[in-house]
């Protein structure tokens, strides 16, 4: 019986302090989120779940930072900041131009990036220079073969965005 009365409490406090956590995490501007589809693959699969920080006042984010948003295409995006106001970007015959300078992406997986181009014949689809104004991000998917992203509809403003990625777990890897 004794045995059994301390399980019950114990459980009570653990249950206790993940509340509090879960408040203190909330108030301090941390939120959950979701990511579907294959536009940041291979950084993330399919069915993630994500732990974000929402953006300080006048807060401007690095580029390679993963950020969650909200677009006029679409509810909720995760997608890697690739440019900020004042930088102007193109892709040309699939290198990426940053002010003009090639863009160095160490997180773009070259054996995947070999994959999609002899799937679809093309990984970074070519697009028009565009210099960013104040409050814009330029982003795009890892999975550039088959993201939906600033190529398409051009500079996210800063408003839309949620928040900064901070960690994230497969979700089929919860219970493993």
């Amino acid at each position: 019986m004794k045995v059994g009365k301390f399980i019950s409490r114990l459980l009570m406090v653990i249950v206790g302090i993940c509340a509090v956590t879960l408040i203190y995490l909330r108030y301090d501007g941390y939120f959950l989120g979701e990511g579907y589809g294959d536009s940041m693959f291979p950084t993330m699969k399919d069915d993630v779940l994500c732990v974000f920080k929402q953006p300080k006042m006048n807060e401007v984010y690095d580029p390679f930072t993963i950020i969650s948003f909200q677009n006029n295409e679409q509810k909720n995006n995760i997608k890697r900041i690739i440019a900020r106001q004042g930088d102007t970007v193109t892709c040309m015959d699939e290198v990426i131009y940053k002010n003009g300078l090639i863009f160095n992406e160490p997180h773009i997986n070259p054996t995947h990036r070999a994959m999609m181009m002899g799937i679809f014949g093309v990984y970074n689809s070519n697009f028009d220079t565009c210099t960013l104004q104040k409050d814009q991000y330029f982003v795009l998917g890892d999975n550039r073969s088959t993201s939906y992203d600033s190529r398409a509809y051009g500079p996210l403003d800063k408003s839309s965005v949620n928040g900064k990625l901070i960690a994230y777990i497969q979700k089929n890897k919860l219970f493993e």
